[in-house]
């Protein structure tokens, strides 16, 4: 039996339109707990350093690994997404961990994946280009001809859920159950 008072990061990963946002957003909702979503971190940092300008994916580590870990630390409960790609975020992953543990938290993994078809799909919807999100083929294709997406964290157990064959609602049953949330 998994102690409810602990606090939990809820990590959703998965490579670009993988279904993290939608699944996530019901998640938090149904659990009544904060989305600390991958563009909340990126707007933030975007403000003073811009994407591709030197230091920009350090900082949104930093900010990420900051935030979570002082909520945390203050009992507070959370989902994040978050695009792994394998061998580029590893240290970013043992960082986001290892303050999950230092707050004395849990750290609960969740990898979505689909096929590249459906990624293809749901990466032209309307609303990723208003969230600021990959919103062309050709831009996720670039993504995902450049970095390994598809892999699982190292060294975690995650909970798998292929999005092509889950619904949010049949995922957020399968998550809630398998954390016991």
């Amino acid at each position: 039996m998994i102690d409810q008072s602990t606090a939990k990061l809820l990590f959703i990963y998965g490579p670009p339109a993988a279904g993290k946002y939608t699944i996530a957003k019901a998640l938090a909702t149904e659990l009544n707990w904060p989305l600390f979503h991958n563009h909340v971190v990126i707007d933030c940092v975007n403000a003073l350093i811009q994407r591709g300008e030197d230091g920009f994916l350090d900082a949104c580590a930093d900010v990420r690994v900051a935030l979570s870990a002082r909520a945390l630390a203050n009992g507070k409960s959370h989902v994040s997404t978050f695009v792994y790609a394998a061998g580029v975020d590893d240290a970013f992953v043992e960082r986001i961990r290892a303050s999950v543990h230092s707050a004395g938290a849990r750290f609960c993994a969740v990898r979505l994946q689909c096929s590249v078809a459906t990624l293809n799909d749901r990466c032209v919807a309307p609303h990723r280009s208003a969230m600021g999100k990959i919103s062309t083929i050709e831009s996720l294709q670039t993504v995902l001809n450049q970095y390994n997406c598809f892999a699982s964290l190292p060294h975690v157990d995650s909970l798998l859920i292929d999005t092509d064959v889950c619904s949010v609602a049949e995922s957020v049953i399968r998550i809630r159950k398998h954390f016991e949330l």
